[in-house]
């Protein structure tokens, strides 16, 4: 999975191939089942079982995760990411097995470790796009199950000041996937903005990335993607990159910002056209504008490496892409 040359080529495929001319007009469902037809995806698939069976482990090996109930939630996801069960099925199983934990009370809610599993599978399966998809089909299957209720009969929530019910609320869920995949600090000096990212660091970025992008496109419950997206514009292209440490870090935070607009770019578009403002996020038409120049500007930029201003030509022709669907839709 850590191969730079399957995950790069993997990226590639899907903002390039899939974004522009399948992805769109896909149902997540349905591009799940053309991925799965992939001898390609299949191949990829095959060659990551590795990767899977690493982040198995890891879970397995956390002491708060010794009960029964988290081994199994692993052998569960274990087995989606293999293609053995279907993510419906699994989001029963996981679910069921959680529910009388829940329904007799806790001092901190078990889903929690739950969530911290998905986190860390985020962050070392994601630039796997099947897995990502999977992922976004089970936490959709799950935010579906019935409310869990307590002994008298209300819905259980995680409680500790996090509002929602399990699971139509996928509780918690967004503040974890903020702070445990999504924060990825570059590596000290002492001042955070002098700070460079590691090959690992990007690596894990752009898993958590494709995940973000996948979610937002299709995932049901909002869980914050969109404020995601608008960190990685902010960061990785409406800051100049001019000196050689600016240019040095366009290696990391330009790829994530692209990356973004590859898959998620209408739905982006969409909040754009809309005015939409949540969870602190804006969006309007003239940052969409703003985004769309940048990207050229960096595109064009002999500064920096050929690999970084393909990714941001390449987010200019999904934006552009992205404004013709939707001038179709309007027809």
């Amino acid at each position: 999975m850590r191969s730079s040359l399957t995950t790069s080529f993997l990226l590639i495929l899907a903002r390039f191939t899939l974004a522009a001319d399948l992805v769109h007009d896909l149902s997540l469902p349905s591009f799940l089942q053309s991925m799965n037809r992939s001898s390609l995806n299949t191949s990829i698939a095959a060659s990551n079982d590795n990767s899977i069976q690493a982040w198995a482990k890891q879970a397995r090996q956390s002491e708060y995760r010794e009960n029964a109930i988290h081994q199994g939630a692993i052998n569960t996801l274990e087995a989606l990411f293999q293609q053995k069960v279907e993510p419906d099925i699994a989001a029963a199983t996981i679910t069921g097995s959680y529910e009388p934990w829940l329904k007799q009370g806790f001092a901190v809610s078990p889903v929690f470790q739950f969530w911290g599993m998905i986190c860390e599978a985020i962050q070392m399966l994601g630039q796997n796009v099947f897995i990502v998809g999977q992922l976004v089909e089970l936490l959709n299957s799950i935010s579906t199950r019935p409310d869990v209720l307590d002994r008298n009969g209300r819905p259980v929530s995680p409680g500790g000041g996090y509002t929602g019910v399990y699971w139509r609320d996928l509780p918690a869920l967004a503040v974890m996937l903020r702070e445990y995949a999504f924060d990825i600090e570059p590596e000290t000096p002492e001042l955070p903005d002098e700070g460079d990212w590691t090959p690992a660091q990007r690596a894990t970025l752009m898993s958590v990335v494709t995940f973000g992008t996948y979610y937002l496109a299709w995932g049901q419950v909002d869980l914050g993607m969109s404020h995601q997206a608008e960190v990685s514009f902010m960061l990785g292209i409406e800051q100049p990159y001019q000196t050689p440490q600016q240019i040095r870090r366009a290696l990391t935070l330009v790829p994530p910002a692209a990356e973004w607009m590859g898959v998620g770019g209408k739905k982006i578009y969409q909040l754009c056209q809309r005015g939409t403002t949540q969870r602190g996020t804006s969006f309007s038409l003239d940052r969409w504008r703003l985004w769309r120049t940048k990207f050229v500007e960096i595109g064009r930029n002999s500064a920096l490496t050929p690999s970084v201003r393909q990714w941001a030509l390449g987010a200019q022709d999904s934006m552009a892409a992205a404004e013709t669907s939707r001038t179709s839709e309007a027809r």
